[in-house]
C-alpha cells in the first residue's frame, strides 16, 4: 500500500513540475481616462480578444487587432515575430536582446485573486511611463530559462518572479487602462506546426 501511495506522489510531483502546454483564451476591456483616446479606436487597433497557444517555451498569441495581430516566441532564436493586419505579407520581429533591462520596480502580493479557479499571485511591475499589473498562478507553470535572455521591456525579469503564464493584465498608462483577463483554459497536446512561421514576403527586424 505504501508502494501505491508513493508511486501517486511521484506522478502528481512530476506532473506538477511540467511546464503548462495548452491554450488560454482571453478578453480585453479599456478605460478611457484622456481625451487623447477613444474607446472604440483602442478596441479596433488594439484587439478586445486573444488566444494564447503554448508550449516548452514557444508561444503564439492571436487577435482581433489591428495592430499585431499575431505574436509568434521562438525560444531557440530568441525572437518575437509579429504581423500586422495593414500589411499581410510583411513578417516583423524583435531581437530577445535588442535592449538591456531597464529600470524598473517590482512588487509581488500573494494570494491577491482566484481566477478561473486559479489562486494567483499579483505582480506590478512599474516604469516611468507605464504599470502593468500581472496576475499569475504556480499552477500554470513557464520555465523562465525560455526567456533568460529576452531582456527586451524585461521579460526575462517578468518571468524569473512569475515562472507562470499570465491569467490577467492591468495596463496603465496616461492616456487608458487596459484590464484582459483569461475566460477559458484548455490544457490540450499542442503540434509543433502551430509555431511555424506565417507566409511572407518580407522579413523586417524592428
Amino acid at each position: 500500500m505504501k508502494k501505491i501511495f508513493l508511486l501517486i506522489f511521484i506522478i502528481s510531483a512530476k506532473l506538477n513540475s511540467q511546464n503548462f502546454q495548452g491554450r488560454v483564451e482571453y478578453e480585453t476591456s479599456y478605460q478611457v481616462i484622456s481625451e487623447k483616446e477613444n474607446e472604440a479606436s483602442l478596441k479596433k487597433d488594439l484587439g478586445t480578444k486573444m488566444t494564447l497557444t503554448i508550449k516548452n517555451g514557444f508561444y503564439k498569441e492571436v487577435t482581433n487587432s489591428e495592430y499585431g495581430n499575431l505574436h509568434l516566441y521562438n525560444p531557440q532564436e530568441n525572437r518575437l515575430y509579429f504581423t500586422d493586419k495593414f500589411t499581410p505579407k510583411i513578417l516583423y520581429y524583435y531581437e530577445g536582446n535588442k535592449e538591456p533591462n531597464t529600470k524598473a520596480t517590482y512588487t509581488v502580493i500573494k494570494n491577491a485573486e482566484t481566477i478561473l479557479g486559479h489562486l494567483c499571485d499579483k505582480l506590478i511591475y512599474q516604469t516611468d511611463s507605464y504599470e502593468i499589473v500581472y496576475f499569475y498562478s504556480k499552477d500554470l507553470k513557464f520555465d523562465q530559462k525560455y526567456v533568460k535572455n529576452f531582456t527586451y521591456l524585461n521579460r526575462n525579469k517578468k518571468l524569473e518572479i512569475m515562472k507562470s503564464i499570465c491569467l490577467k493584465q492591468i495596463i496603465t498608462t496616461k492616456n487608458f487602462i487596459g484590464t484582459m483577463t483569461a475566460v477559458k483554459i484548455t490544457p490540450v497536446e499542442v503540434s509543433d506546426e502551430e509555431f511555424i512561421k506565417p507566409y511572407y514576403t518580407e522579413l523586417i527586424k524592428q
